[in-house]
Parts: structure tokens; sequence; C-alpha cells
């Protein structure tokens, strides 16, 4: 069976228009998009001990302060086990600073007192554009 040209520029055409949308489609439209999908990748790396995926997802300062084996230690060692996130929203305060709200459930180690686990609550996730890519900002 023989094509003619315009058949096959017209499917050739639409098959880079499709590729193109199909692309669009993972980056971003907006700051707090873009945050909103690295805060989620984040606490689901966490959950899943993903710890090479959580130490590349910090920003470049905390890389520089901590190397791959620190992270790892620091991460596992914090007493801290979340079971479950949810990015609800992020406000940025301007082009290069932002805050994701996450509902996280964990169980935790070491407590003196009792506590019904695993416990819901509000946290605050501050992320920093630098250098061409948002970055979490790790707690002090």
């Amino acid at each position: 069976m023989r094509c003619s040209h315009s058949l096959v520029k017209a499917l050739a055409l639409g098959s880079l228009v499709l590729l193109a949308a199909g692309c669009a489609s993972f980056k971003p439209a907006t700051p707090e998009e873009a945050v909103a999908q690295r805060a989620q990748t984040y606490f689901d790396a966490v959950i899943a001990k993903d710890y090479k995926t959580s130490y590349a997802l910090h920003t470049l300062s905390y890389r520089d302060r901590y190397n791959y084996e620190a992270h790892v230690l620091r991460t596992a060692s914090s007493g801290v086990n979340y079971l479950t996130a949810k990015v609800l929203q992020v406000s940025c305060q301007s082009a290069e600073a932002c805050v994701a709200k996450v509902e996280v459930s964990y169980k935790a180690g070491g407590l003196r007192i009792p506590v019904e686990w695993p416990v819901t609550t509000m946290v605050e996730d501050r992320w920093a554009y630098i250098g061409g890519e948002w970055g979490r900002v790790a707690p002090r």
C-alpha cells in the first residue's frame, strides 16, 4: 500500500504535537505546583526509606554540609517513622521561597509519655529555588 506524502506529513506532525503535549504536561506550570510535586516526592521517598531520592531533593547547601552517608544516618536515626504524607497547600513568599503544608502521620520512638500512635499533624516544609531547581530546606 502506498501512502501519499501529505498523509505521512500529517501523521508525523500529529505525533510531534502529541509528544510535545505529553512532555509539557510533566512540567509544572507554577512554583506552587513544582514545590507540591517535589514535596510529595520527598515525603514519599522518606516513607519508602529511599534515601537517595530524599537526599537529592535537598538544597545544594544541605548536600554540601552533609554527605550522603551523613544524610542516611541523620534521617534513619531521627526516631520518626513517617507512615503517610499528603501535600495540602503550597504558598510562595517570592519566586525563590515557598512553604508546603503537609499532613503527615507518624510514629516516634523514645518518648517517656504515653502517646496513642500514629499521630497525625500538619508540618510546614520550606523549599528554596536555587541554581535552577527547587530544593528542600532542612529544619535546623
